[in-house]
């Protein structure tokens, strides 16, 4: 429940959302202002983010363990050297290409959050709920969660000797992971919690820090290069006979996998309002970043087959310790240090952003609105990014997470298309608003088209049940020509199943509201006990809303 001075100040009719004030109607552009003259001096996020730790925030989330894990399994896709290459620069223009209307989205809505008041602002408060729900509740916690562990991993993994050691110990090397895994996700929470700037200048130092290992091996590259290794590009984009052939299906894949990589050019929408001067900075990081992202991937993948064939770098789990053996020889351990590093800046990075998706999707109405209370001493949305934290080191535990891992591109691409169309839908509803930065129509709905592709990619590649597959090695059956639609079922089945609670207290909240409304005439009835949840969570962390007067 809000607070009679909140009440007073803002001046409007009290409107409760699961025991919490919340304005459906509420003009996203003009009550920036608004909240902003009737609170001068009141506790507030601070727009502490300058244009280098925009460019830091995006490139620190982007590049992460992906391009030192992953390029063996984007080239099962890809049937030549060629085409793969070309995927990972394709991708990555598409990805800029949604971050440049995300940047007119910025301008109409003016607001951190992303996606979640994007969606408010052009469909409604039901459709931002959904999205609010699955991104703070599973989303972001299971991404965080497991960067933390990739973070972990790689650290442990720098000797030999450290995973003999451990995998001889009672606690085992799995659980040192985990272990440590916390600890990280710890730090990195602890870091955003005191101070939003302290949290750039982190995120500034590690992301310089993890391209000095991005530049080792791209130079390690040009050096194989000029010593004549040019082996793996002969073919060109000649298909090779242990990949299968190129195809609608396949390149679907390709592009659904290609956006794992590039994930993270939407960040810095999520903490619009931390940015100095955003209007020119926030397009002026993204349309900086992005092509340092694309030319980095290009050049890294280069620099991998100058120094293993295509067919070992599609065998490998971890071709950039692959690669360090091969170039650095004796140096290698210094890669499973940079992996780390990439990896933890990642997820100090999402940390930073989910945390205040989470402030967001309080002060909506998505979750308590007490979540988007700000703590008065350190000026962080400190209930948000404990949320994320907590909810992170729980997912950390888990003894497996990935069925939420694999989830997480299906709803995310669904998203991401969605905003595209939300773009197009905000063009005709807020005509009157000025646009800093717009962008040709045609561009959002192409790149919707291509997310909403990528939404139904995993449908084309349908898994072999392991008993057939065996059958045929045997040879007592046949290859068959399509297997039923099973396997990848499971990812959107876990994308309903974790909505399921979010859309059950959705609804009886609107059930309870409509029943005092319709049977008593009181409108937006508080639910029981939400006033002692605000009072409890603002005595212990010491914040308040923000739009409370001192």
């Amino acid at each position: 429940m809000n607070s009679p001075t909140r009440n007073r100040s803002l001046g409007r009719k009290e409107q409760y959302n699961l025991g919490y004030i919340h304005d459906s109607n509420l003009n996203p552009v003009s009550d920036v202002k608004k909240v902003s003259d009737d609170h001068e001096g009141g506790v507030q996020l601070q727009q502490s983010l300058g244009l280098g730790s925009g460019i830091s925030i995006i490139v620190g989330t982007i590049i992460g363990s992906g391009i030192w894990v992953t390029p063996g399994f984007i080239m099962t896709y890809s049937g030549s050297v060629g085409v793969y290459l070309l995927q990972w620069a394709l991708a990555g223009v598409l990805s800029a290409l949604g971050a440049m209307c995300y940047i007119e989205l910025a301008c109409v809505v003016p607001l951190s959050g992303g996606e979640t008041v994007y969606l408010k602002a052009a469909f409604g408060d039901f459709v931002s709920f959904v999205f609010s729900w699955l991104r703070a509740v599973v989303l972001g916690p299971t991404s965080c969660a497991f960067l933390a562990g990739v973070s972990a991993q790689y650290i442990l993994l720098i000797s030999p000797s450290i995973e003999e050691y451990l995998g001889g110990t009672a606690i085992g090397f799995s659980w040192a992971v985990k272990l440590v895994a916390v600890a990280l996700m710890t730090f990195s929470s602890v870091v955003n919690i005191v101070s939003a700037r302290g949290a750039a200048i982190v995120q500034n130092v590690v992301t310089v820090t993890k391209m000095v290992g991005v530049v080792i091996v791209i130079i390690g590259g040009f050096v194989r290069l000029g010593q004549g290794h040019v082996e793996s590009f002969k073919t060109g984009f000649d298909r090779l006979e242990f990949l299968d052939p190129i195809g609608p299906a396949s390149i679907g894949l390709i592009a659904f996998n290609g956006l794992w990589n590039y994930d993270g050019w939407n960040q810095l929408n999520f903490v619009a309002e931390e940015i100095k001067d955003p209007m020119k900075n926030l397009p002026r990081s993204i349309l900086i970043s992005m092509p340092i992202v694309v030319i980095v991937y290009v050049l890294m993948n280069i620099s991998y087959l100058s120094a293993m064939s295509a067919q070992e770098l599609l065998e490998s789990d971890a071709v950039g310790v692959l690669w360090a053996e091969v170039v650095l020889g004796s140096w290698s351990w210094i890669i499973p240090l940079f992996v780390f590093i990439s990896a933890f800046g990642t997820l100090h990075a999402s940390l930073f952003a989910s945390g205040r998706q989470v402030y967001s999707a309080g002060r909506e109405g998505h979750l308590p609105e007490v979540i988007s209370y700000v703590n008065k001493y350190t000026l962080t949305p400190l209930p948000g990014l404990l949320f994320t934290g907590v909810l992170g080191i729980i997912f950390t535990l888990l003894n497996d997470i990935n069925a939420l891992l694999n989830m997480y591109m299906v709803a995310a691409s669904f998203f991401y298309g969605l905003c595209m169309l939300a773009l197009i839908v905000l063009r005709f509803k807020r005509k009157d608003v000025e646009r800093a930065f717009k962008i040709w129509i045609v561009v959002p709905v192409f790149i919707m088209v291509f997310f909403w592709y990528c939404t139904i990619a995993p449908l084309t590649e349908i898994p072999v049940p392991e008993e057939v597959t065996d059958a045929v090695l045997n040879g007592t059956t046949a290859q068959p020509e399509s297997s039923p639609i099973v396997g990848n079922f499971d990812m959107y089945k876990w994308n309903l199943i974790c909505l399921a609670p979010g859309l059950l207290l959705f609804f009886l909240r609107l059930s309870w509201r409509k029943y005092y409304e319709n049977r008593y005439g009181i409108k937006n009835k508080p639910i029981p006990g939400s006033d002692l949840l605000t009072r409890v969570v603002k005595s212990l962390l010491c914040v308040v809303d923000e739009r409370d007067r001192d």
